[in-house]
């Protein structure tokens, strides 16, 4: 029994290696696509006086069959016919991958023709262009007989032609006939490899000024290109680092203390002469520099703080502060931090408030703070690095689209770099004149009296002197440390009349509320997009 189950065993695995060899061999047969042999693969090119090329390639099957070809070019307007009868764009498809173009259809035909425009690749050296052209690789057939015929723009003397061929190709033949360059091949294996080139003086075509930078382009080999890759970044760098250095010379750092404002300049204009810009945080230095004045109040509620009008808009305004105050409170009384944003969202940068916040710039470089309008610097240097930027972009995507040299994607991510670069550069771009500094100074001076960590006296705590100067400690960013220097005190401050709560307030509370209101109001201005914040 024991042998006899033995012999059924190898009975049976041996039944199961055949039923495996016939399984894989049965996968393999189904898997492996047959094709039958091309009697003739005849192509027709004709080179324009641009450089471009109309070609039409005609492949001629033993027998009626689907097509499967590939063409080694960018291709345009193509044009597939199955024995002489023009497919719509939906019987085919063109499957577009690394310098190649897949035609295929489902249908059956004995002759396909493809027609299609197409750039040519040429290369100048020494006064003479040279023309390349893969005709085929790897077709996975056998092709009996293979022609091909090129056409010049016009007739010339010193043309040279060949036809270079491997992978079973057999015999090949060029002539040259008046403006015509005629190849032919014998046969060609299933693996075989087919390329055209000729060479001719350059002279013979009439290329744009634009063609000819291309082609000089498309010539370049890589150590320029990463030369020039390199040289805008490390260029760009290098400006901005003398930038600033220069910035640096112009900056002011002092550690001199002054206990009062030098001069009755608007909390705003201060913001902008030290900060080069209107920020938010100006906007909020402007609007409790009003409540100040008696126009807004504050009042704390439940859901939030509210902004609402006290008095009238009167001549004691500057224009653009009327104008900006009209445009907050243009349809309500009252505006909550949340609802500030909704309100100036189509208010405060209308046109009437551009024109007002452009006057601010246009007051402050009037009283020779700067040598040039700040905005104006800053928009222009903006605008230069975005045409940089949109320019590198497009031509990254015509580099992509067109085909050209691949090496001329390093210097234009370079200039990628460069236009980002430039963007930064943007404030430091803005010099101040020499009495502009020294204002400056002379703020930045009162500023460290604000930020000092001594507490203030009880007479000057119980007074208004907490509210007197904080218009003009948000605009020097400096609100919090003034605030602390009344919570350490630990004595009560005189809570202001534009500010309404309906809760007991102590120092730390009152400092709390305001740096909150402050902190809210400048988030939601932040989240615009206008003149403030450009």
């Amino acid at each position: 029994m024991t042998a006899i189950n033995k012999l059924d065993k190898i009975i049976v695995m041996r039944g199961l290696i055949t039923i495996g060899l016939l399984l894989i061999l049965s996968f393999s047969t189904a898997s492996a696509q047959t094709y039958n042999p091309i009697e003739e693969l005849a192509f027709k090119a004709t080179l324009q006086s641009d450089g471009s090329i109309f070609a039409e390639q005609t492949i001629t099957n033993t027998y009626s069959d689907p097509i499967d070809w590939k063409i080694f070019s960018n291709v345009q307007n193509v044009k597939v016919f199955a024995d002489e009868t023009e497919l719509s764009p939906r019987q085919y498809s063109l499957i577009k991958s690394s310098g190649s173009v897949r035609i295929t259809s489902s249908k059956f035909a004995r002759v396909w023709q493809i027609s299609y425009k197409t750039t040519s690749t040429l290369i100048r050296h020494n006064d003479r262009d040279q023309f390349f052209y893969k005709l085929l690789e790897n077709p996975a057939t056998t092709i009996f007989n293979i022609s091909g015929e090129l056409i010049l723009p016009q007739t010339t003397k010193n043309i040279s032609a060949n036809i270079y061929g491997i992978g079973g190709v057999g015999s090949k033949n060029t002539e040259i006939e008046g403006n015509k360059i005629i190849f032919s091949a014998l046969g060609a294996g299933p693996q075989s490899l087919i390329t055209f080139n000729a060479s001719w003086p350059k002279d013979i075509l009439n290329l744009t000024p634009w063609a000819n930078i291309k082609l000089t382009l498309l010539n370049l080999e890589l150590i320029p290109w990463l030369f020039l890759g390199l040289f805008l970044p490390i260029l760009t760098v290098a400006i901005y680092l003398t930038l600033r250095a220069t910035n640096r010379k112009n900056s002011i750092s002092t550690s001199e203390v002054i206990n009062s404002p030098i001069d009755t300049l608007s909390p705003m204009f201060v913001g902008t002469l030290v900060n080069k810009k209107v920020y938010p945080e100006e906007v909020v230095a402007m609007i409790i520099d009003l409540c100040q004045r008696g126009y807004l109040m504050i009042v704390k509620k439940i859901n939030g703080f509210y902004l609402t009008p006290r008095k009238e808009i009167d001549h004691n305004l500057a224009p653009w502060e009327a104008e900006i105050l009209s445009q907050i409170f243009a349809s309500v009384k009252d505006v909550t931090s949340k609802e500030f944003t909704k309100e100036t969202s189509n208010q405060l940068f209308s046109k009437k408030v551009k024109n007002a916040f452009a006057q601010i710039y246009n007051v402050i470089t009037a009283q020779k703070y700067f040598t040039e309008n700040p905005h104006i610097t800053r928009i222009k240097v903006k605008l230069f690095g975005l045409a940089i930027f949109f320019f590198a972009l497009g031509a990254i995507i015509w580099n992509t689209i067109s085909g050209t040299n691949a090496f001329l994607l390093i210097p234009l991510i370079g200039t990628l770099l460069m236009s980002r670069a430039i963007l930064a550069m943007a404030p430091n771009l803005i010099k101040y004149t020499e009495q502009g500094l020294n204002e400056k100074s002379e703020w930045l001076k009162f500023a460290n009296f604000l930020k000092s960590d001594q507490p203030l006296e009880i007479s000057k705590v119980q007074s208004q002197y907490y509210e007197k100067f904080l218009a003009y400690a948000v605009a020097l960013r400096c609100e919090k440390e003034w605030a602390k220097r009344f919570e350490n005190s630990e004595i009560f401050a005189a809570k202001p009349d534009w500010l309404v709560s309906y809760e007991d307030t102590n120092t730390p509370q009152l400092t709390t509320e305001l740096i909150e209101f402050i902190g809210s109001v400048s988030t939601n201005i932040s989240k615009l997009r206008g003149p403030i914040v450009s």
